[in-house]
């Protein structure tokens, strides 16, 4: 004969929230009890173990060796057995405080028990069929829970796509303004330059690298000049206080585009431009006399930045 239980109340009626947290304090509450017995039962043991009798098998070492001192093999095993009986006290102790532990869960987990078979208000039916309710409950509310954070999770992935490609675009677009400010600024400076129609380099900006292109003139003293452009034209286009530009750059330039630079250089009032350049005779005397007149400091051979001239043989005495 078999016992049939029918099942009339709604589901989320017997399994309400409430219900739910004190099953998942009972849940703990059962695994700190199984953790105490697992403690209690390896105490048991260790309380369980007896010392040795140590002083019989010392006294056969007297066979091998006739001369040992037994009365200090003696003292040692005293002191191992007060160390073990302190230890034993000490297991004993522990012994209780774990029962009283396991007896105050036991009857926290029947408080339990009672409070949610009141709450659910259910007769005759076995408690195995109300706990499997609740675990499933409890399994329902995780599993709705990580249905929710995977969603949230993947709205985030979609989010954050969606911003570096708006990032992405901006940038491009940013880098983009910034290569037209400049390539204008360029073409400009290149007339300047050159009054012969020669094409200006042009820059390009991307997200991760960068290109300068010259057209037709790909001669040295044209690749300096290109580049001495485009520091002018980032100078001339952001508020960088100071451009200095070396010697070596003004090498390869013929005469009349570097005088031309020279006279952009010039036309700068509010920041600063220095320069280091020599050979001024091959200048036009207007602009070499605008350079002695705009120079600050002038080196030679015998008029050296330094005390020691480097050029000169280390054997040379006559510095």
């Amino acid at each position: 004969m078999c016992s049939c239980y029918f099942w009339e109340k709604p589901y989320d009626a017997v399994v309400s929230r409430e219900i739910i947290e004190l099953r998942g304090i009972k849940s703990n509450l059962l695994q700190q009890r199984n953790v105490a017995s697992d403690r209690l039962k390896k105490t048991q043991i260790n309380i369980a173990l007896k010392n040795p009798a140590l002083k019989e098998q010392l006294e056969k070492l007297k066979d091998f060796f006739p001369n040992i001192n037994m009365e200090k093999l003696l003292i040692i095993d005293s002191f191992h057995a007060n160390i073990t009986a302190i230890l034993r006290d000490t297991l004993k102790e522990t012994e209780r405080e774990l029962e009283a532990n396991i007896l105050f869960y036991g009857e926290q987990i029947k408080k339990l028990n009672n409070e949610i078979d009141t709450k659910m208000n259910l007769q005759d039916v076995p408690r195995y069929t109300t706990e499997r309710l609740v675990d499933l409950a409890m399994k329902k509310d995780r599993l709705t829970k990580n249905i929710e954070l995977y969603k949230t999770k993947q709205e985030l992935k979609n989010n954050l796509r969606s911003a570096r490609n708006d990032l992405t675009e901006i940038k491009i677009a940013i880098l983009s303004d910034i290569s037209n400010l400049i390539n204008i600024e360029m073409n400009t400076i290149n007339g300047q330059i050159y009054s012969d129609g020669r094409q200006p380099p042009n820059l390009r900006l991307d997200e991760n690298r960068y290109t300068f292109n010259v057209f037709n003139d790909t001669g040295t003293g044209k690749a300096y000049s290109n580049l001495l452009t485009l520091d002018l034209a980032i100078f001339n286009t952001t508020n960088l206080p100071i451009l200095i530009h070396d010697t070596m750059l003004f090498k390869n330039i013929e005469n009349l585009a570097l005088e031309n630079i020279i006279g952009i250089y010039d036309n700068v009032q509010t920041r600063q431009i220095f320069i280091a350049i020599d050979e001024l005779n091959k200048f036009d005397k207007k602009v070499s006399d605008k350079l002695e007149e705009r120079s600050v400091l002038k080196l030679s051979y015998d008029k050296t930045l330094f005390i020691k001239n480097w050029k000169r043989n280390n054997s040379d005495k006559s510095e």
